[in-house]
């Protein structure tokens, strides 16, 4: 989910990852360690240096894209319109974090 804002918008501030994903305390770990995978670069914003922008690598991007194509794939092969999908979606998104914590 992290990477999915940038994805659609380009380079995006912390400050707003932190608003759409209300992940204040584990946002910037969660960065560093995409950051450490090569997968996001933080940059200053040039017209305020206070601000920090996160970027998306090609890696990410093209992580991004497959995850896209697997995603249409397995929503075509099972015949299921788009809230069935978003129903299974969220419910593989919640699994999966209750394993990583």
């Amino acid at each position: 989910m992290v990477l999915a804002l940038p994805q659609e918008r380009g380079p995006c501030p912390i400050r707003e990852l932190l608003h759409k994903l209300s992940l204040y305390y584990t946002l910037s770990p969660m960065i560093d360690r995409l950051g450490s995978s090569g997968l996001v670069m933080r940059m200053r914003q040039p017209s305020n240096k206070h601000s920090v922008l996160v970027e998306l690598t090609h890696d990410a991007r093209d992580l991004c894209e497959i995850h896209t194509k697997t995603a249409t794939r397995f929503q075509a092969t099972l015949i299921m319109d788009d809230e069935e999908f978003l129903i299974i979606r969220s419910a593989c998104g919640r699994d999966q974090q209750s394993t990583t914590r």
